[in-house]
């Protein structure tokens, strides 16, 4: 059991905190657990600072870079009490969804920061898997789970890997490559989040990119619930292709529901695969079938020679003109012989969408890519640093969505709320504030203070963080009035 070496927060018990998700750090030196949970409170208050500004100062910063180049301090220690707090908050919810998907860190081709692999178009960079639980039925982030970030070996490294396969593969298809092949890090990752939960209720959640047949086999034979979005057009017993067979489904009920936006896409490929377009209202038609998949020739013989799933195919009717209809070609393994077992499917994987808000709140909203880490070795440090402090942004984001009418103490400092409802009644003495703002208000109110109308919508990440920015240095700035005019 960890210990809280007797620490306590720092901030207001209303405010929003990350100290339970580092308190219990375990570095052998109680100095150094004190110092990540400041530092990542510094973040929460500061998202999208440069790190000087997030450590408080020059000072705060060289203390940062000295914490991250200890020995003591790896990433495992860091992150490891808030996968411990995420699993008790999915043991809470009851029924969780474990959601999978690889994200991309890209430093251009001139970085001069050492350890990092090839990503894209020359690129320097590196990975990280993500397993993020989701409460089925609230929809809210629980935290990280799990965490693996790796580089990709150098093109000389690759194809010396690929002959080593075409080898493994004349001899019987035995293994392939544990180390290098990034599927097999899905499939690792995900049976070990399932066997951290135990016997909580839980689906795997996951999009194209998983659809291997390795991955589905594996899963299967553990006896865990998953749904995938279907990218291989497979063959199945039936000598016919899987596809056809999804297309010959009968509908079986139809729902209006909202998809989210979807912005431009760096690449050609990335751009057919999704499409950028807005958000609206869409009608959708749901078909369910289940067939027999035939293990693929490029699989390994360990793999199950044939595997009994269940699809559903989700297309949009009467989309608008110009925009790209939704199709959704689903597989899974929980039930989808009714109306309300279909719409429980699509409904799950419509949430695999809280990890890409996930993303944003750690690339926008934290500024990762910005910091100037010099190492592959200090940024996966760094990394296992914010990625509770982003969580905890998006569940500030969440409470908008989901508690609008609550008090904006839940997310901000009495005296944070004191400060925004001076300034915003201020600059807009026609449409004040109330004395005691609802969270909705507050946050809108913040994005207003970094140049956000209320008619453009729901603010995003890097308008909230600048908003919050301005926020923070107001009131840091009131403090120290108020000091000196005691002086």
């Amino acid at each position: 059991m960890m210990e809280s070496w007797g620490l306590k927060s720092a901030g207001s018990a209303n405010a929003p905190s990350v100290f339970g998700e580092f308190c219990k750090a375990q570095f052998g030196d109680v100095r150094l657990t004190k110092r990540a949970i400041r530092f990542a409170e510094s973040a929460l208050r500061r998202p999208e600072s440069s790190i000087p500004r997030m450590a408080g100062g020059t000072d705060g910063a060289e203390g940062l870079y000295r914490f991250l180049a200890n020995e003591r301090v790896t990433p495992e220690r860091i992150i490891g009490p808030h996968f411990a707090e995420s699993a008790e908050r999915a043991r809470a919810a009851g029924a969780v969804l474990l959601v999978h998907d690889t994200t991309t860190f890209s430093y251009g081709e001139e970085t001069k920061r050492t350890g990092l692999g090839p990503i894209c178009r020359g690129a320097l960079g590196f990975l990280d898997h993500v397993t993020l639980a989701v409460a089925e039925q609230s929809g809210r982030a629980l935290g990280i789970l799990a965490h693996r970030p790796y580089v990709r070996p150098a093109a000389d490294e690759s194809r010396q890997a690929q002959t080593a396969q075409e080898k493994v593969n004349k001899v019987g298809r035995k293994s392939q490559l544990d180390a290098d092949n990034e599927s097999l890090r899905w499939q690792e990752q995900a049976l070990a989040a399932g066997r951290e939960l135990g016997d909580i209720a839980r689906v795997h959640v996951c999009d194209r990119e998983a659809d291997d047949y390795k991955f589905l086999g594996a899963l299967h034979d553990a006896g865990e619930h998953f749904v995938v979005r279907v990218a291989q057009d497979r063959a199945t017993s039936e000598g016919v292709r899987l596809f056809t067979k999804m297309d010959g489904m009968v509908a079986q009920m139809c729902r209006e529901v909202r998809i989210s936006a979807q912005g431009k896409q760096p690449g050609p490929r990335q751009q057919a695969r999704h499409p950028q377009r807005e958000s609206r209202m869409a009608k959708l038609q749901m078909s369910s079938g289940s067939f027999q998949l035939v293990r693929p020739g490029r699989s390994p013989c360990t793999a199950p020679k044939s595997l009994a799933l269940n699809f559903v195919l989700v297309e949009e009717t009467e989309a608008p003109e110009g925009c790209t209809p939704v199709q959704w070609r689903l597989t899974t393994t929980l039930p989808v012989s009714t109306a309300e077992e279909i719409a429980r499917v699509v409904d799950i994987y419509r949430k695999r969408w809280t990890i890409e808000e996930f993303f944003k709140a750690l690339k926008t909203g934290c500024g990762f890519n910005q910091h100037q880490i010099e190492s592959y070795e200090g940024l996966v440090k760094l990394l296992a640093l914010l990625l509770p402090v982003a969580w905890k942004l998006l569940e500030m984001r969440t409470q908008v969505r989901e508690t609008p009418d609550a008090p904006a103490t839940v997310v901000l400092t009495k005296r944070q709320v004191a400060v925004l409802v001076a300034l915003h009644n201020r600059a807009h003495p026609k449409a004040p504030l109330p004395p005691k703002p609802s969270v909705k208000q507050a946050i809108y109110a913040i994005a207003g203070l970094a140049g956000h109308f209320k008619q453009n919508g729901d603010p995003g990440w890097q308008t909230l963080g600048e908003g919050l920015r301005r926020l923070l240095q107001a009131e840091e700035d009131a403090v120290a009035l108020r000091d000196a005019v005691r002086n």
